[in-house]
């Protein structure tokens, strides 16, 4: 797939994120980490597993964070096409629309079946 593409089918990924996070409906979201996911947010450990993942964004929601907003600056493969990374930056926003935090991350995606690819790492 050309970087093109790639980058364009990670924003559509990227937009479905969003969409299931300002609807409060998180469950979707599990599927798209691997099993083996980690994250690594600003100011806490490492979560190491999809439930964790989602407890924190349940926890990210009660605390009034209404809407992430990721804008995917950079795309590229590795091994293979395999293992593709993704460095961009993001929003999130309060109920009443006001910024609550921006930030930088890097994801690195990892192709689990044909057609499917789930984040293995963010950063």
């Amino acid at each position: 797939m050309a970087e093109t593409g790639l980058k364009a089918t990670i924003m559509e990924r990227n937009k479905k994120y969003e969409e299931l996070y300002a609807s409060g409906n998180l469950e979707p979201i599990a599927d798209m980490y691997t099993k083996d996911c980690k994250i690594m947010p600003q100011g806490t450990g490492t979560i190491n597993d999809v439930q964790g993942v989602l407890k924190f964004l349940a926890d990210m929601k009660k605390a009034g964070i209404a809407t992430i907003a990721m804008l995917t600056d950079e795309v590229g493969g590795l091994d293979g096409g395999d293992i593709v990374y993704e460095r961009g930056h993001y929003e999130t926003h309060k109920e009443d629309g006001s910024l609550d935090d921006v930030g930088k991350y890097i994801i690195i995606w990892k192709k689990e079946e044909i057609g499917r690819a789930s984040c293995r790492e963010r950063v």
